[in-house]
């Protein structure tokens, strides 16, 4: 009964034309046309301007733990109302000792965002809080920051 449905199943993609010798349409019929790409004219873009680790504002961070702060800027035609990162911190020697996805911008679909062409620098003590750890006997705290921005976006969803 096995070798029956399997032998069904190979005739059954070999004669359909799904098999590894399928045959292309487009190429037997030159009037079908792939469709062209989708035009992107409506995407959100930013560019990092700077990225920097200052001594974090406000009684919920602490006395002494830092935040990084993140200035960029909206390159695109749309406004902007979430933006995603990865952050890289890095050591005295330069070697990278922790990194971090993180939504470092994101506001309500109601709100109007960050306005094409625009700059937005997160305010002190709405930053990205570093781990509390850094600064302790057994963790060094990071010397240098890198943002790389990953994903743009003109609707937050929320």
């Amino acid at each position: 009964m096995r070798c029956s449905f399997l032998v069904f199943f190979v005739l059954s993609c070999v004669l359909c034309g799904c098999g590894p010798n399928a045959i292309d349409p487009l190429a037997d019929n030159p009037t079908i046309q792939p469709a062209p790409p989708a035009k992107a004219e409506n995407f959100a873009t930013t560019t990092v301007i700077n990225s920097r680790i200052k001594k974090a504002g406000g009684k919920q961070f602490g006395e002494d733990n830092r935040e990084v702060i993140v200035t960029w800027r909206n390159t695109g035609p749309v406004a902007i109302r979430a933006v995603d990162a990865v952050i890289t911190l890095f050591d005295s020697s330069g070697e990278v000792c922790d990194e971090f996805d993180y939504t470092i911008y994101a506001v309500g679909d109601s709100s109007p965002g960050i306005a094409p062409g625009k700059v937005y620098t997160d305010p002190k003590g709405e930053g990205f809080a570093l781990p509390s750890d850094y600064g302790t006997p057994h963790r060094e705290r990071p010397k240098k920051v890198k943002v790389r921005i990953t994903l743009a976006e003109e609707h937050a969803g929320f």
